[in-house]
Formats: C-alpha cells, structure tokens, sequence
C-alpha cells in the first residue's frame, strides 16, 4: 500500500506502546518499506528521518482510562499491569517466531 498524505503535513507512524497507552485509541500500523526495481528504481528516493522513542523499561503500561480491557485496546500482547519490557520481550518472540528464527 502506498501511503498518501497532503503536501503540507507531516506523517507519523506510532508503534503498538502508543496504541497501548492511547487506549486503543491511536492505531499502530504495519511498516515495511518495498525499495522499486529495474527501470522504476531511476530517479526515485526516499527520505527518512527516524525518531524511536519508547517507555523506561521498568514502566507500567497503563493505558487512559482505567478499566481498559485488552480487546478495547486492541494489542493481544498487552495485558493489565505489563511493563513496557515484558511487552517488547512478547513483541520481539512473535516476531521471531513468525520469521522462523531463534530467541
């Protein structure tokens, strides 16, 4: 999917700790970036300028709005009274998983 947006915005792309903690709602995005091949490739470029900010390992990821279930929030790794680094260990072994590598 090609992802558009007005000339004089800014995008930004959230991760599954922001959807968390925004209660479900702020809607992290699948990200993968398809560079173009062959004769499409000339003249084409992309700019990046990444920012990865996250909780202290240690925080509590308490969404707003006490009671939040984890359906509301909609991250299935997310339960009540998980720390951002238990979270990101789930994150990280559904990923290696599902690439087929090792923990």
């Amino acid at each position: 999917h090609h992802v558009r947006y007005p000339p004089d915005c800014l995008a930004f792309q959230i991760g599954e700790s922001s959807q968390v903690m925004s209660g479900g709602l702020l809607r992290a995005t699948p990200h993968s970036v398809a560079s173009a091949e062959g004769p499409a490739a000339k003249g084409v470029c992309r700019n990046t300028f990444a920012v990865f900010m996250q909780p202290m390992w240690n925080q509590t990821l308490d969404p707003e709005g006490a009671g939040k279930t984890t359906e509301e929030v909609g991250v299935a790794r997310w339960e009540p009274g998980i720390d951002f680094g238990t979270f990101t260990e789930r994150k990280l072994q559904d990923y290696y998983d599902a690439e087929g590598g090792s923990s």
